[in-house]
């Protein structure tokens, strides 16, 4: 191919994670004709909906020309932006009807509830457990992920949106809010799976660990620009690093941000 491209997340390419394997990667591609581009930066400054830093290593035939992004914060959408609208018309899960395709998750236990009630937003799970034990309720365990979102803040990395939950209601997200959060417009509709959980009727993860829509549209427009260029230098390996770019825009950096400014 003319242009071939990997993503993984930033540790892929640390001192300490695959830095030495891409390396050889690269030389054995420059061997074959293509210049190697690794290439950094956050889906919050190339169109996508959350704080998520990425790593993605590009072969390629020709020269290949990334420009510095031109998001500012006024940019960047926060999580009100995107699903505030969808909060009334979250039903739960055999419970009633949905309103809107992949909008109704599995109301969730009283241990979990207890939880949730003591939870504000932007804390993780083991703060509210902690809290409702200290309340001689009944509590679970979570993931380490687990969360309650902010709501005027941008989402953080969505790794499964199983373990997220509403800014303002003690449940889960649906499909439906995790679809909005990872940049798919509403027509897209998320068919029953065989590998679905209890709680929702498709696998939650096959929504979160993807490339998201706008990052993978950001990448093919790259590609294609660079089909009519003139012919990269085989052997070489460059580096773009644009993540520090959005480090401020970070979920609870730009709350606290919002917090001083207020």
């Amino acid at each position: 191919p003319d242009v071939f491209v990997l993503e993984s997340v930033p540790r892929a390419w640390s001192p300490t994670g695959g830095r030495d394997f891409y390396t050889r990667y690269a030389r054995g591609l420059g061997q074959a004709g293509y210049q190697v581009t690794v290439y950094l930066t956050n889906a919050l400054l190339i169109g996508g909906m959350q704080w998520r830093e990425r790593f993605h290593f590009i072969a390629h035939r020709n020269e290949l020309a990334i420009p510095e992004p031109l998001a500012t914060i006024a940019d960047v959408p926060t999580v009100r932006d995107l699903i505030g609208d969808l909060e009334h018309l979250a039903v739960f899960k055999d419970e009633e009807e949905p309103k809107l395709p992949n909008h109704a998750v599995k109301r969730p236990a009283e241990p979990y509830l207890n939880v949730l009630h003591n939870l504000a937003q932007g804390e993780g799970w083991e703060v509210g457990y902690a809290r409702a034990l200290a309340q001689g309720l009944p509590a679970r365990k979570h993931r380490f992920l687990a969360q309650r979102l902010r709501y005027d803040a941008p989402a953080p990395t969505l790794a499964d949106i199983g373990s997220l939950y509403h800014p303002a209601q003690d449940r889960p997200l649906t499909l439906r809010e995790g679809a909005r959060l990872c940049g798919y417009p509403d027509s897209f509709i998320f068919a029953p799976t065989g590998k679905a959980s209890e709680q929702y009727d498709a696998k939650s993860t096959d929504v979160t660990q993807i490339v998201m829509p706008q990052v993978g549209e950001h990448l093919a427009r790259l590609a294609l620009r660079s089909l009519d260029a003139g012919p990269a230098q085989p052997g070489e390996l460059n580096v773009i690093d644009h993540r520090v770019l959005a480090r401020s825009w970070s979920s609870a950096r730009y709350a606290r941000a919002l917090v001083e400014t207020r």
